[in-house]
């Protein structure tokens, strides 16, 4: 089936969606300061990245952020992605060099740039966080971004083997490495101006934690899927599924909407406890939950009209009226 011929349901977000009020002044002059610090070649290359908008996901998918804060996640997330779409590019195996570069340059927390193209570009973003953002959650950032790129080389690995999935167990396991959403947990809390320090070793936090990541899996994939099909990408549960149980594409569609509703429940059942739990008493475990729930409002959003998932020449966001509230500046 192609692409285009396939029909993915509008998600239900089940959150509101929020805006940071600091996206109108920030975007253009973020777009013009990324393009000049020289990752594209061509004006194809430039003009996509703008249509993309990363400023606007950071608006809506961590919309507490303050304008500082705004400026570097979307830098962070603009160089992540770039990143991972050009390892998505090459054939299996081709950026293992890269991607173990940039895992030694973040152990390193930045401060070395074996990874010429985005190294240097992530040094400068590192150097700036660090001013406003604690030494502990610094680390426990640069150790998310190390498990990511670990379990893209692993990935890679058993790409060259002749890996494939077999049961979508064995998918979300693998996929939870894969997908960068522990990375995004800590920069909601960046964006929060929030530390959970021990909380976060707590069974009911690392149980949301957990789920919140097979929810973000079960969306994402839904919505990345005609990008994935375009580019030949098969990590992708809808395509799991269908080989898995035996049935056409559109049909994994459907089973993979009822899979992300069953998802969405247990996560939402976690954070139920939580918030019933001694720990659901403190203010930025409440604001973390809510953060995350933003975030999955954010990011079904960006990821339904973006010109990264969209590959159209421009992205059509929500209208005004969609967006329920514009969050308080920090």
């Amino acid at each position: 089936m192609r692409p285009k011929a396939l029909k993915i349901p509008d998600l239900d977000r089940r959150y509101p969606l929020r805006r940071s009020p600091h996206y109108e002044t920030v975007a253009d002059e973020f777009h013009a300061w990324f393009l000049e610090q020289g990752p594209f070649t061509t004006e194809k290359q430039r003009k996509a990245f703008v249509a993309k908008d990363y400023a606007y996901l950071v608006s809506i998918a961590w919309p507490a952020s303050d304008r500082r804060t705004l400026w570097d996640l979307a830098t962070l997330a603009a160089a992540l992605s770039e990143r991972d779409d050009e390892a998505d590019a090459a054939r299996a195996g081709a950026s293992l060099g890269k991607l173990r570069a940039s895992l030694a340059d973040v152990k390193a927390h930045q401060a070395t740039t074996s990874e010429r193209r985005w190294g240097p570009l992530l040094a400068k973003v590192w150097r700036s966080m660090s001013e406003y953002v604690t030494p502990q959650v610094m680390t426990r950032l640069a150790d998310a971004i190390s498990g990511y790129l670990e379990g893209c080389i692993a990935y890679d690995l058993k790409q060259i083997d002749g890996y494939r999935f077999g049961r979508v167990e064995d998918y979300l396991e693998i996929r939870g490495f894969t997908i960068a959403q522990r990375v995004d947990q800590v920069l909601t809390e960046i964006s929060l101006g929030i530390d959970l320090g021990a909380a976060r070793e707590d069974e009911l936090v690392k149980e949301l934690c957990h789920r919140d990541v097979e929810r973000v899996i079960v969306y994402h994939d839904l919505l990345s899927l005609r990008k994935d099909l375009a580019e030949g990408e098969t990590e992708n549960i809808v395509l799991v599924i269908a080989a898995a149980e035996g049935c056409d594409l559109q049909e994994a569609v459907h089973r993979t909407c009822r899979l992300l509703d069953k998802k969405m429940d247990r996560y939402e059942e976690s954070a139920r406890r939580l918030r019933l739990s001694p720990l659901g008493w403190r203010d930025d475990v409440c604001l973390f939950v809510d953060g995350l729930n933003d975030f999955t409002s954010g990011l079904i959003e960006w990821a339904t009209c973006s010109a990264r998932y969209t590959l159209g020449e421009t992205s059509h966001w929500a209208t005004k009226t969609q967006i329920v509230s514009e969050t308080p500046c920090r």
